[in-house]
């Protein structure tokens, strides 16, 4: 098993167990993340999801169904577009890490303050 099936496997495994305990955040870090299961959709209390350092180039479309997710960190990704975030006007952090090679299709909403990834 590959690294990124590994890290597919480990969060999807934290996935379930936020959703059987209910939980508001959810930590994805450094897991070696190439995609984020679609399985996401499934944390309608999700507030916070901290994505940061691994490897992804994408947000999935599961995204947009967070509508109570208030805080996305991305720091440290190889190339997330932030596409996804059309019609979540209401999602009022994402801190992306300069330094990364990120892309930001648009700067509404993006906090940059921070040399780490964490303002």
């Amino acid at each position: 098993m590959s690294s990124a099936e590994k890290g597919y496997q480990k969060a999807l495994e934290k996935i379930k167990q936020a959703e059987h305990e209910e939980h508001s955040s959810l930590e994805l870090v450094a897991v070696g993340l190439t995609a984020l299961p679609p399985e996401i959709a499934q944390l309608a209390n999700l507030t916070t999801l901290n994505l940061r350092d691994n490897k992804l180039t994408v947000l999935p479309p599961e995204i947009a169904q967070l509508t109570d997710l208030t805080t996305l960190y991305l720091g440290d990704n190889q190339k997330v577009e932030e596409r996804n975030r059309r019609g979540r006007a209401d999602l009022q952090i994402l801190q992306i890490q300069r330094r990364s090679g990120l892309a930001a299709k648009t700067s509404v909403g993006v906090d940059y303050s921070g040399d780490d990834g964490v303002a």
